[in-house]
């Protein structure tokens, strides 16, 4: 788990009793208010700390509390990324995967260096509490991945994975395999064919607007503190 996904267990449990009757929708707006609502309130906090809501010509202290007040947003958008990009096979399922290998050969008592080699599997999918069990292409040692929630790809732990963090899990260092990718869909909040029209991207983005441009009149309808 990164830095950036330290929320999204409790997310995850709240959207989880909320998906039983609403839809992802709607779901997905009721995130961004509260994301735009949290940085309205962090923002105002942290401005009247630092004095500047008494000189707003001062630019400068301003940039700290935009900044925390953006995290809110940022923190929302890197759950969703792992939570809505992708629909969740059925349980038993057939899925598409291919593994990325990078394996040397012995060729006239020489190791030779080592090649990008992939291997098409087919696989049941497991329930979302089970595991995703795979072998190691050169020796005989197996690992597994979480099921839930649905990626398309799975590498290595690098660096970037201390910010942000895979869900479903890591290949082991040791292991042959570079990469496992898996065949699957893009989740849509609308019945649409277009990919951009449908995303939840497009629809957080419009979501994060016009909850800033109603929220906006709340917060700042509230008496400012004398300094």
């Amino acid at each position: 788990m990164g830095l950036f996904d330290l929320p999204a267990p409790a997310l995850s449990w709240i959207d989880n009793l909320l998906s039983g009757f609403l839809p992802d929708l709607l779901r997905l707006i009721i995130w961004s208010v509260i994301a735009v609502a949290l940085g309205f309130f962090l923002y105002q906090r942290l401005a009247v700390t630092n004095a500047v809501k008494a000189d707003e010509s001062s630019n400068s202290r301003a940039f700290l509390p935009l900044a925390i007040s953006a995290l809110p947003a940022i923190y929302m958008a890197t759950w969703l990324n792992n939570t809505y990009e992708f629909e969740q096979p059925k349980p038993g399922s057939p899925v598409k995967m291919e593994m990325i290998s990078l394996v040397s050969a012995v060729t006239a008592g020489k190791k030779t260096p080592p090649k990008p080699r992939t291997d098409k599997f087919e696989k049941a999918w497991p329930i979302p509490e089970g595991r995703l069990v795979f072998r190691d292409i050169a020796e005989p040692i197996g690992s597994s991945l979480n099921a839930s929630p649905a990626r398309p790809s799975v590498t290595k732990k690098n660096w970037r994975n201390a910010f942000f963090g895979n869900p479903v899990g890591y290949i082991p260092k040791d292991f042959a395999i570079e990469e496992i990718k898996f065949d699957v869909r893009p989740r849509k909040m609308i019945s649409v064919n277009s990919y951009w029209a449908s995303n939840w991207k497009l629809w957080f983005i419009l979501s994060l607007a016009v909850s800033y441009a109603l929220l906006r009149r709340v917060f700042q309808s509230e008496p400012k503190p004398t300094i």
